[in-house]
C-alpha cells in the first residue's frame, strides 16, 4: 500500500480512491477510471507487458484449454503470449523468441522431456511425445542449431531392396545433386525412406528440425505411399524427383518429359513398320513416371488405330536377371511374336545383352529401343536407339528450386526436363504389316 499522504489524483478530475496520490510503483491501474494511468502503463511496458485493447494485434483464442498460452499475430508472425488480468484490465505478457523453456511450460513437461522428444533420445511416451511436437509446431519453435545454420539439404532414397547405389539411375542423380549442393556451400544427407515414412507430420518436422535439415528432395516415392500427405502437413520444404505429384496430394517436383519421350520413340517406331510393340516394365503402377510411359503406348497405339495386346504388357516385380529371361523366353515363344521391344525402365538395360544369348539378334531378329542410362555408364554404342534422362539438369533444377523454396516457401514448381532422344540402329525397318481387323 502507498505510504504517501492523502491528495487528489493529478492525472484524472476525480480523486483516485486506489492511491491517494500517484504511485510510480505500483502496477495497478486506477479503478475509477476505464483506462490504467500512464505512470502505471510506462512502468508495465518496461517489464514487458502492455494492455491487450493498446495493441494493433490480431487475436487468435487459447492454444490449450489446460494452459493460459495465447496466439498473437505481430508483423505477420504468430507468437505465443500469456494474458492475464489485473483489476479488470487484460494485460499481454509475451516474449518474440520462442524457447526450449516456454515449450515445456506450455506443454505441462520438464526442460529435459522437450529435449529428449527434440533430439530422439531418452524413453519418452507417444503421448508425451506427440503432445510435444504438436507444441513446437503451433508456437513455430525451432532449436537454435536450425536457425543458425540452414546449410544441410537432405535426400530421401525409397528403395524396395535397401541398394539406393545399385541403380544407375539414382547415382547419377545424386553426383549431380551433390555437385550442385557443394558449389553453394550446401551440405548433403541421405536418407532412408522406408524409416521416414512410419513418421507422422509433427515426428518429421521434429526430425528434420533436429538435425537442421532445412528442406528434403525425395526420390523413387510411390505415389500410394501416405507419406506424401506427410510431407505437405510437415510445411517442411521439398521436392519430388523424377515423379510428378498427384492430384490428390498436389506438391512440388522437377521431372522428365517422360511422356513425350515415349510417344515420340513410340511413333519413330511406328513409321518404320512395328505394329506389335512389347511394352517392358518394372513396377509400373507404383512409380508415377512409368505410369506416364505407358499411358502413352496406350495413346499411341490407339491413335494409329493398332491393338492393344495384352500379352505384349509386361510389368516386372523386380530387374533380377532370371526374372528378365524368364519374362523373355515365354514372350517370345509364339509364332506372333512381337517385332520389337519397348524398355520402359533404366533397370532393363540387360536387355540388349540378354537377347544374343537367348538367340536373339538386334535389330534382324527383334528391334529394341526405350529409357537406357547414360553411355558411358553401360557401355552401349552411340548407334542404340534411347531415351536418356538429363540427370545433370534434373539435379541442378531441383537445387535450385528447393533453395529458392527455403525463401519464398509459398512458390509452386512443377517443371520438366527434355530428355535426350537418339534414334540408332536398333530398330529396322520391316515391311508393312496387317493390322489385326484385316
Amino acid at each position: 500500500p502507498c505510504t504517501l499522504p492523502p491528495a487528489p489524483c493529478t492525472l484524472h478530475p476525480a480523486p483516485c480512491t486506489l492511491h491517494p496520490a500517484p504511485c510510480t510503483l505500483h502496477p495497478a491501474p486506477c479503478t475509477l477510471h476505464p483506462a490504467p494511468c500512464t505512470t502505471h502503463y510506462r512502468r508495465q511496458r518496461h517489464y514487458g507487458w502492455t494492455p491487450l485493447e493498446k495493441r494493433k494485434t490480431k487475436f487468435y483464442g487459447k492454444l490449450d484449454n489446460r494452459t493460459d498460452i495465447y496466439y498473437l499475430n505481430r508483423q505477420g508472425k504468430v507468437f505465443p503470449c500469456l494474458l492475464k488480468p489485473f483489476h479488470g484490465v487484460y494485460f499481454v505478457v509475451m516474449s518474440d523468441r520462442v524457447s526450449i523453456y516456454s515449450i515445456a511450460r506450455t506443454a505441462g513437461v520438464s526442460v529435459s522431456t522437450v529435449s529428449k522428444v527434440i533430439n530422439g533420445q531418452g524413453k519418452i511416451s507417444s503421448a508425451t511425445a506427440r503432445r510435444v511436437r504438436s507444441v513446437m509446431k503451433r508456437l513455430n519453435y525451432s532449436p537454435q542449431q536450425r536457425r543458425s545454420s540452414c546449410n544441410t539439404i537432405g535426400v530421401v532414397i525409397f528403395s524396395a531392396d535397401n541398394k539406393p547405389f545399385g541403380c544407375r539411375f539414382n547415382i547419377s542423380l545424386l553426383n549431380s545433386i551433390s555437385e550442385h549442393l557443394f558449389m553453394r556451400e550446401k551440405n548433403l544427407t541421405l536418407l532412408a525412406g522406408e524409416r521416414l515414412e512410419s513418421l507422422n507430420s509433427d515426428e518429421l518436422f521434429c526430425y528434420c528440425t533436429a538435425n537442421s535439415l532445412a528442406g528434403l528432395l525425395v526420390m523413387n516415392l510411390h505415389l500410394s505411399s501416405p507419406f506424401n500427405e506427410v510431407l505437405l502437413q510437415s510445411k517442411i520444404p521439398f521436392i519430388l524427383l523424377a515423379n510428378a505429384s498427384s492430384v490428390s496430394h498436389p506438391c512440388n517436383y522437377v521431372t522428365s518429359s517422360n511422356y513425350r519421350s515415349t510417344k515420340e520413340m513410340l511413333e519413330y517406331m511406328i513409321c518404320l513398320g512395328h505394329h506389335r510393340i512389347a511394352f517392358f516394365s518394372v513396377i509400373c503402377n507404383q512409380v508415377e513416371s512409368h505410369i506416364e510411359r505407358l499411358r502413352a503406348y496406350h495413346d499411341v497405339l490407339r491413335e494409329h488405330d493398332l491393338p492393344i495386346n495384352s500379352k505384349y504388357l509386361l510389368d516386372l516385380p523386380d530387374a533380377s536377371l532370371d526374372t528378365i529371361s524368364n519374362s523373355l523366353q515365354k514372350l517370345l515363344a509364339p509364332i506372333e511374336k512381337p517385332t520389337a521391344l519397348f524398355l520402359a525402365s533404366e533397370m532393363l538395360e540387360k536387355i540388349p545383352q540378354l537377347l544374343p544369348s537367348l538367340g536373339y539378334r538386334i535389330p534382324e531378329d527383334i528391334s529394341v529401343a526405350g529409357f537406357m542410362n547414360e553411355k558411358e555408364d553401360i557401355g552401349q554404342t552411340p548407334d542404340f536407339s534411347a531415351i536418356r534422362q538429363d540427370t545433370a539438369e534434373m539435379g541442378r533444377r531441383s537445387v535450385m528450386h528447393l533453395l529458392n523454396l527455403l525463401d519464398q516457401p509459398e512458390e509452386k514448381v512443377a517443371e520438366e526436363v527434355a530428355c535426350k532422344i537418339t534414334f540408332g540402329k536398333t530398330v529396322r525397318r520391316i515391311a508393312d504389316e496387317p493390322s489385326a481387323a484385316t
